[in-house]
């Protein structure tokens, strides 16, 4: 194996361990979202939003090493970790990143403060949907 094929195999291992700490923060935020109080839920959901964009980026940064490197143990891990085949998981990744980028970029500018009561309306809303997503992530993930 060349030197170069060694380090994107290191670097995509690398990139496998984050990945299996950030889940394992994920699972942290979701629970800390779900038993805050309403006044801490949007901080919170900054916090449990924040990781899994972390994760998509870091995933992100190897997908065209692993694109080259189809029958790789890192490749089959990322398919089985996003339940999609490699040629997927370029478009499914920046899709994801652009919905958190997007709500992130909600919740810190348009929901800060005194917010309209549109925006009260949509943050309301926006938390019962994210808390009902890591609820569903919680119960999938088990106990880590």
């Amino acid at each position: 194996m060349s030197l170069m094929n060694g380090s994107l195999a290191s670097r995509c291992q690398e990139v496998a361990e984050a990945l299996k700490q950030k889940k394992l923060e994920k699972v942290w935020y979701a629970r800390e979202l779900l038993a805050a109080p309403q006044e801490e839920k949007l901080i919170c959901a900054v916090k449990y939003l924040a990781v899994e964009l972390q994760m998509h980026q870091e995933v992100r940064s190897v997908w065209p090493y692993v694109l080259s490197m189809p029958d790789s143990s890192e490749a089959a891990f990322l398919c089985e970790t996003y339940s999609c085949n490699l040629e997927d998981l370029g478009e499914l990744l920046n899709t994801r990143i652009q919905q958190l980028s997007f709500s992130l970029e909600v919740l810190n500018d348009k929901m800060s403060g005194a917010a309209s009561p549109f925006w009260q309306t949509v943050r309301d809303e926006f938390l019962i949907r994210l808390c009902e997503e890591a609820k569903n992530f919680v119960e999938n993930q088990g106990t880590p």
